[in-house]
């Protein structure tokens, strides 16, 4: 369950990944999530029951530019 603290105005992200098979088991993936490092937050927060008195009202921001990679082996 969430609840609506304000207005918020829309927003968009990009981001960009690949990948490479190394071999028939072995894949690399790579990525930069939220490329152009845009300020933005979720306009629905959820508070769960057990923080009883705890009121959200802060809205709290997306990560921003983030790079990751993952290596896989499948057997």
């Amino acid at each position: 369950m969430g609840r609506d603290i304000g207005s918020s105005g829309g927003f968009g992200v990009f981001s960009i990944n690949g990948g490479y098979c190394l071999s028939n088991n072995l894949t690399l993936t790579t990525g930069i999530d939220n490329l152009f490092n845009k300020n933005y937050a979720e306009h629905i927060n959820a508070v769960p029951p057990a923080l009883a008195g705890y009121f959200d009202t802060t809205r709290v921001n997306e990560p921003g530019r983030t790079f990751w990679m993952k290596l896989a082996f499948n057997l």
